[in-house]
C-alpha cells in the first residue's frame, strides 16, 4: 500500500520514491494515470490535491517545488505522457507551461545522454573492427609491435629456444639450441658482439648483471655452465639431474635453480662458485 505521510513530516521525501513500486498492491505502473498523477502530487504535498474530481484546479494557489520534482520523478519511473497530461491539468493551466520547460530540459538530458553512449560504443566497435596495423601506419608512429631492426646470426638456421636481457648495458643472450652455442647480441648496435660455444644442446640462459654473469643449461651434458658476461669466458660447468632446462636465480640466497625437465627435479648451485646445493624431489615434470 502507498502511505502518505503527515504534513511536516521527515519522510515526505522519501514518499516521492516510495511510490514508483507499488501502489495499493499493483506495480505502479498499472494504476491509471489519473490515479498515479494525484499520487505522485500527493506524496509531496498532500494539502495541492483536492478531493473533487479529475478537472481539479489548483486556481491560484502556489504549487510547491516538490511537486514539479515529483513530475520528474515519475517521468524517470516510466510515467508516461498521460501522466503529465494529468498533472498539468492537476496544477492548473498557469503552470503548465512551467511542466513542459521542466520535462523538455530532462528529455533533452536523456536524449545527450543517449546519442553520448552510441558514440562510445560506435568507437568501440571501430576500435575492434580495425584492420591490422599496415607498414605505413606503424612507420607513422601508431603504438603496438614492430619490427625495428633485421640482425643476421652465426651458426645457421636452426633452433633457437630461451633469451635472456641486460637492459642496463643493452645485452641479449640467445641460447642458439641447434648450433649448441649462446649468442651475446647488443640491442643498441643490432650487432651479435659474440658466440660462446661449447654448450650441448643449450636450452636456458640466464643473466644476472649484479653478478657479471651468464648461466645456461648444457642440456646435452647435463650440466648448468657458468659463463664471464664481460668476457665470455666459460668459468666452470655443474652437473644436474636429467635434462636441465629453464633456470631462476634467488637473489636473497644468491643460488641458481635448474629445472631438471626429465629427472623430475630441481637443482640448486651456488651462484658465485658453481657449487650445488642439493636437490629438490618434485616427481616429473
Amino acid at each position: 500500500m502507498f502511505a502518505v505521510p503527515k504534513r511536516g513530516s521527515a519522510s515526505r521525501n522519501a514518499a516521492s520514491v516510495t511510490f514508483c513500486s507499488v501502489v495499493m498492491g499493483r506495480p505502479f505502473g498499472t494504476v491509471q494515470p489519473w490515479l498515479r498523477a494525484r499520487l505522485i502530487l500527493q506524496a509531496c504535498h498532500p494539502a495541492s490535491v483536492a478531493d473533487h474530481g479529475h478537472g481539479s484546479s489548483f486556481g491560484s494557489s502556489r504549487v510547491p517545488r516538490a511537486a514539479i520534482v515529483a513530475v520528474i520523478i515519475s517521468w524517470a519511473c516510466a510515467a508516461g505522457p498521460r501522466e503529465a497530461a494529468c498533472l498539468g491539468q492537476l496544477l492548473g493551466r498557469r503552470r503548465q507551461s512551467d511542466l513542459a520547460d521542466v520535462l523538455r530540459e530532462h528529455v533533452v538530458r536523456r536524449l545527450a545522454v543517449a546519442v553520448a553512449l552510441g558514440l562510445v560504443a560506435a568507437g568501440c566497435t571501430a576500435h575492434v573492427s580495425r584492420p591490422a596495423h599496415s607498414a605505413s601506419s606503424l612507420a607513422s608512429g601508431v603504438p603496438g609491435l614492430r619490427v625495428v631492426a633485421r640482425i643476421p646470426l652465426p651458426g645457421g638456421n636452426s633452433r633457437l629456444d630461451y633469451a635472456s636481457l641486460d637492459s642496463r648495458r643493452g645485452l641479449l643472450f640467445v641460447a642458439h639450441l641447434g648450433a649448441s652455442q649462446v649468442l651475446e647480441i647488443n640491442i643498441r648496435t643490432d650487432r651479435v658482439v659474440r658466440t660462446i660455444p661449447g654448450l650441448s644442446q643449450v636450452h636456458g640462459v640466464l643473466v644476472v648483471p649484479g653478478l657479471h654473469r651468464v648461466y645456461a643449461t648444457a642440456t646435452g651434458a647435463h650440466m648448468v655452465v657458468r659463463i664471464n658476461e664481460d668476457t665470455g669466458q666459460i668459468l666452470g660447468r655443474t652437473p644436474t639431474g636429467a635434462y636441465p632446462d629453464g633456470l631462476a636465480y634467488d637473489p636473497a640466497n644468491r643460488t641458481i635453480w635448474a629445472s631438471n625437465e626429465s629427472g623430475g627435479s630441481e637443482t640448486i648451485i651456488d651462484a658465485a662458485t658453481g657449487a650445488p646445493r642439493g636437490t629438490v624431489r618434485l616427481g616429473r615434470l
